[in-house]
């Protein structure tokens, strides 16, 4: 199967990769399990983990998200529903990649901290091999941006097919939030993470308020600065 490479940090290429993070991309509207797009990301991870033979490099696929900004899925009864990286592993289980080989960040909120949060877990394992980082194109090309500014060692990007739903949309705000939660970083800024997740934490707030506004003013035409 041929895999569409988006270029990195250097001139890795696809056999050189030794690990894997599927960046997040939503849930279902239940709360209860991935996207299509998200879904589409788990089988290319999976594909591209037996093509190349990761197991036998003792690779390991990180599954990174809790939900993604602005996510306000979940099942009444469960309110939270199951983030992204849960859902994410079940189904790669459910592709027959051994449990040992898969690492959950279920901590993470956006695309900084998808890759700042795995930094923190490969870390953890002691192994700096090529990271490959699986995505759909739009969102990839700003993913590698980031990763220059956030991963250690060398890094290439991994496309994910889009689906019949619709092209996965990179949008405004989560390009601007990426520029201010990365803004002055570097691989080897200390508490790196803490530092991304702080940032990322305060950003999508202000985001989330603002279009929360501009939702209830589409929809009442309310603008509550009138009175």
């Amino acid at each position: 199967m041929n895999f569409g490479i988006m270029p990195g940090s250097s001139e890795v290429g696809a056999h050189e990769i030794g690990n894997i993070v599927i960046l997040g991309r939503g849930r279902t509207p239940d709360g209860m399990d991935i996207s299509p797009i998200a879904a589409a990301r788990v089988v290319t991870a999976a594909q591209f983990y037996y093509e190349y033979d990761l197991d036998k490099k003792s690779g390991l696929i990180v599954c990174s998200g809790r939900w993604s900004p602005g996510d306000n899925a979940g099942n009444p009864k469960f309110p939270n529903g199951l983030t992204e990286a849960s859902c994410m592993r079940m189904r790669l289980l459910e592709c027959g990649i051994n449990p040992s080989e898969v690492r959950v960040d279920e901590t993470s909120i956006d695309t900084v901290t998808n890759l700042t949060e795995t930094g923190v877990i490969l870390a953890k394992e002691e192994t700096e091999r090529p990271l490959g980082i699986i995505a759909q194109e739009q969102q990839l090309e700003r993913a590698l941006k980031i990763a220059k500014k956030v991963v250690r060692g060398d890094y290439v990007g991994i496309i994910a097919p889009e689906v019949p739903d619709g092209l996965d949309h990179d949008g405004m705000a989560a390009r601007l939030a990426s520029k201010y939660v990365t803004h002055n970083l570097n691989p080897g800024t200390p508490n790196l993470a803490t530092i991304a997740m702080n940032r990322a934490t305060n950003i999508w707030k202000l985001v989330n308020a603002v279009t929360g506004l501009a939702a209830r003013v589409v929809d009442t035409g309310d603008y509550p600065f009138t009175k």
